[in-house]
């Protein structure tokens, strides 16, 4: 079963991103959903908040239990925690569908922040023998009516929707875990 992981637990996250070859390590505030099977944690997944924007990132599982439905359960419990929340993801193209059962779709790039334009640019120019895509999950009761445009508007809609969404569900699985990086 997946589930929100106490900070206790970061350094085996940061061992698996280690297995896997993931270099995005974790940040301060970031949501991290882990997989485990008995007292190993064979899964990860982080939701980040960069520059007001949700972000779904670090997604691995240790290859010795991929097919076995593991992201799946990951995904699962990301789709509970973002609920009505807009979140952009970079994806490999294969996993485009995957994404896609919690409500990923392609996004447009050059609506994208500028950030997130960035760094699939960087991943497609470090990694040409990859496609990467960028997808979003729509907030589902205003994804039409936020304008990127306005002062502000996306990133108050993304604070307060996940606000709402923390007061609206248990305390274990809205917690976000804080710590500090040492050296």
């Amino acid at each position: 079963m997946a589930s929100v992981l106490l900070e206790s637990e970061f350094n085996l996250v940061r061992e698996l991103y280690r297995l896997t070859g993931y270099r995005g390590g974790v940040q301060l505030g970031d949501v991290v959903v882990g997989a485990w099977r008995g007292d190993d944690l064979v899964g990860v997944a982080r939701i980040a908040t960069e520059e007001g924007v949700r972000v779904l990132r670090g997604m691995r599982v240790l290859p010795k239990f991929q097919r076995q439905g593991i992201g799946t359960e990951i995904l699962e419990e990301v789709r509970s925690l973002l609920n009505d929340t807009e979140c952009f993801a970079i994806a490999y193209a294969h996993l485009k569908d995957f994404y896609g059962r919690i409500g990923f779709r392609d996004s447009n790039e050059r609506e994208a922040p500028a950030f997130l334009r960035r760094r699939i640019n960087k991943y497609r120019a470090e990694n040409p023998q990859q496609t990467f895509v960028l997808i979003r999950k729509a907030s589902e009761s205003r994804a039409a009516t936020v304008d990127r445009s306005e002062n502000g508007s996306a990133q108050q809609h993304i604070a307060h929707a996940m606000k709402t969404h923390q007061d609206s569900c248990d305390w274990r699985r809205c917690l976000v875990w804080e710590w500090e990086s040492r050296g």
